[in-house]
């Protein structure tokens, strides 16, 4: 699934590339970064393809299992601190946000 993700990038990119320049305006529009659309796809959207894709169990069909097809993933990948009772996507990004705050006020650069 990753890998459609940035087949789906690349391909974008090959459009643009091979698009007469006035077509190739309309494609590659101007984000808020800056980035021209295909550049913005492939910086920004692919790798967040990627990561979601990746959060599914490819192995087993959302058809029979569908709770398991999603958050399988998730389960194994956040687990349950010591002390908590459970572990949420908002607890995770108060976590990561504490992090980052402590290593900016520490003068370090995190991850």
């Amino acid at each position: 699934m990753a890998q459609r993700a940035t087949e789906a990038a690349e391909n974008v990119a090959a459009k643009a590339e091979t698009t007469s320049k006035a077509s190739a305006n309309n494609l590659l529009v101007e984000k808020p970064h800056g980035m021209l659309g295909a550049a913005y796809i492939q910086k920004t959207v692919a790798p967040r393809g990627e990561r979601l894709a990746g959060l599914v169990d490819p192995v087993l069909s959302p058809c029979d299992n569908f709770y398991e097809y999603t958050c399988a993933t998730w389960a194994e990948e956040h687990p349950v601190p010591r002390g908590a009772q459970k572990v949420s996507y908002r607890s995770s990004l108060v976590d990561y946000v504490e992090k980052k705050l402590d290593d900016m006020v520490r003068g370090r650069r995190a991850p």
